[in-house]
């Protein structure tokens, strides 16, 4: 389930360099995905192969060529559409 039904689901960013995470963070931001700061809690794991994993319901793992997702529940509808979105973001190749 996501952390606040109220509000967008989140998703914690997790990149080594600073230029992906802005981009991940972009990412996230576009698919109406609230990006979590610090320890607050997040839905959804965005980060780099390098980066350990979010320990998040759904991790989701990206780089240049693949987008790879691992799930630790079954999600609700709200976080299916929101990671719907998401890969719309991380795989739009128009930009």
């Amino acid at each position: 389930m996501s952390e606040a039904s109220s509000g967008p689901v989140g998703a914690r960013v997790v990149a080594a360099a600073p230029l992906l995470r802005a981009g991940l963070e972009r990412a996230a931001r576009a698919a109406g995905l609230r990006v979590a700061a610090g320890e607050e809690p997040a839905t959804i794991g965005l980060r780099s192969p390098s980066a350990e994993p979010a320990h998040a319901e759904v991790d989701v793992c990206a780089d240049a060529t693949q987008v790879t997702i691992t799930l630790a529940a079954v999600p609700d509808p709200e976080t299916w559409s929101s990671l719907l979105a998401l890969l719309h973001e991380l795989l739009d190749h128009r930009s």
